[in-house]
């Protein structure tokens, strides 16, 4: 979804995020001065980089945005429809305000309104800043008592395996049959995709946010990847165990290592010869095992 959103949406585009110049909200008067006197300096201040992420009244950037707004656009995203549109981003209605905001317990964010309450705040102030208004509106009083009831009427759930929205079993078959291991990519690709449904492996052991030490730190490599057979287990099938630094300084008091581990699925499986054809393309071990002789001869192998 990430990579779909930095390569496909243009930074400015209107279709996807409109403003209204008319509105009485302090960059809009920004961007109107802007406009009818050409002063640049009033452009700059509706524009304003900073801090605060919700400040971009004509760019839609997915580098630009906080990871709060971020959450919004990949749930307006994966909803949209043309029978029921979430899309443009903005402006943003308080019904679909409220789906999104009961959507997040079951998408990641399990510390309950404590947390959900700065996604609100997040997307009500850009709202706002793009002159489409305060999204609770007059009816206040009808959005605190939702508000009031909210811990009581919405399920928490941990965040599914792969992030925050779980790929199906279908789209693992339709990866399979799209990267065809003809290239070092493909085979990349079918790596990360089964070990992130089979093992809770995360975005970050693959793909470091950056190349600086700190987002590195749970970054996978070669060294983290031990067979069972080298752990002296007795499985039947072919398995790995990944144990990862963990990137989270209060963990490390207790646990300096993070770990998880996954089995060969297609080793005595059954089937028509397609069927195993998939299942072997898919499967985490064997996925890894084919990267492994493919992969760049490095201490840190991004997987």
């Amino acid at each position: 979804m990430k990579t779909l959103l930095q390569v496909s949406v243009p930074d400015y585009a209107t279709e996807l995020l409109p403003i209204n110049l008319d509105a009485s909200s302090l960059h809009m008067e920004f961007l109107r001065e802007a406009v009818q006197y050409n002063e640049p300096r009033f452009f700059a201040r509706a524009m304003q980089f900073g801090v605060q992420h919700a400040t971009y009244p004509l760019l839609y950037s997915w580098a630009g945005l906080s990871s709060n707004l971020r959450k919004y656009a990949i749930y307006c995203f994966l909803h949209h429809s043309f029978e029921r549109p979430s899309l443009p981003l903005l402006p943003c209605s308080r019904v679909r305000l409220i789906d999104f905001l009961e959507w997040l317990p079951h998408n990641g964010v399990t510390a309950g309104w404590t947390s959900i309450r700065h996604f609100y705040a997040s997307v009500r102030t850009w709202s706002i800043v793009c002159g489409h208004g305060d999204i609770v509106g007059i009816d206040k009083p009808g959005f605190d008592v939702w508000q009031k009831n909210f811990e009581a009427n919405t399920v928490i759930t941990t965040a599914p395996r792969g992030g925050d929205f779980p790929l199906r079993p279908y789209m693992l078959r339709g990866l399979a049959n799209v990267y065809t291991e003809s290239s070092p990519w493909h085979k990349l690709t079918l790596t990360v995709a089964s070990l992130m449904w089979f093992s809770a492996l995360r975005p970050g052991h693959f793909s470091p946010q950056s190349n600086a030490e700190g987002d590195c730190k749970h970054l996978l490599q070669w060294a983290n990847v031990i067979t069972y057979d080298e752990l002296g287990g007795e499985l039947p099938l072919p398995a790995a165990h990944f144990s990862i630094p963990s990137g989270k300084t209060r963990q490390k008091q207790r646990n300096a290592d993070w770990s998880t581990a996954t089995c060969c699925i297609c080793e005595g499986a059954s089937g028509s010869k397609a069927e195993r054809l998939v299942l072997h393309r898919l499967c985490p071990i064997c996925s890894l095992e084919r990267w492994r002789k493919v992969a760049p001869p490095r201490p840190l192998a991004n997987l």
